[in-house]
């Protein structure tokens, strides 16, 4: 098998393995007695720390992960296990030992407010591409009487050049002042014996990192050209 190949198909089994992102967090996993949970014949989970990587919306690559130094499980979660803000994944589906039911609500932080610098566009002159209309040794450019009575012409073609003049829609940033919430997930994930009315034989109990929310520009800047 050729080198390149092969090296594609260890970034996809490893693009398979920890799914594409998702939603990262910490947190401690409850065993019933303190004792082993076997999922399957490869994985068995132990009572302690564990990282935890899920997605919050079902799609192509939904995944939920569980790892830590010692054991690293990980599963696909499909579409219709997804029920508001959860899921469950039946063990007949996952081919697991025991059903797996996720849940989880956000927790609000702190209001905060911030500057930065974003990207806008305004009037005035700065230097761009356009494309010229090259016909022997004369050019024009597009939006003038001669370039359009010369644009089918069979010597003529059209050649990107950069010039600097007056634009509508010259490239610059401004400065804006936005309110932004902190918030993060808290993530319960349940081991369920399949078909029996009893409590969890295990429960990761978690939290995922610290985000940030943008509710409202409070101010906005003058766009300068860049």
């Amino acid at each position: 098998m050729p080198t390149r190949t092969l090296i594609c198909l260890m970034a996809l089994a490893a693009l398979l393995l920890s799914g594409c992102g998702g939603i990262q967090g910490q947190g401690y996993l409850f065993t019933e007695g303190g004792k082993p949970l076997r999922l399957n014949d490869e994985v068995t989970l132990t009572q302690g720390h564990m990282s935890l990587v899920f997605d919050a919306e079902p799609g192509l690559w939904s995944r939920l992960r569980l790892h830590n130094e010692r054991v690293d499980f990980s599963t696909p979660v499909n579409d219709e296990a997804y029920a508001g803000n959860g899921f469950f994944l039946r063990s007949q589906d996952s081919g697991l030992a025991y059903d797996i039911r996720a849940s989880w609500r956000e927790e609000r932080g702190l209001l905060t407010e911030r500057d930065n610098r974003e990207n806008c566009t305004t009037a005035g002159y700065c230097r761009k591409q356009v494309a010229r209309l090259v016909c022997d040794r004369k050019s024009y450019r597009p939006g003038t009487e001669r370039y359009e009575e010369h644009l089918d012409d069979a010597n003529c073609v059209q050649e990107p050049v950069y010039v600097t003049d007056y634009f509508p829609d010259c490239p610059g940033t401004r400065q804006v002042r936005t309110r932004n919430r902190q918030y993060q997930l808290l993530v319960q994930v349940d081991f369920l014996q399949p078909r029996a009315e009893r409590p969890p034989v295990a429960v990761f109990d978690g939290q995922t990192r610290p985000r940030e929310r943008e509710l409202e520009v409070l101010s906005e800047g003058r766009c300068l050209i860049r």
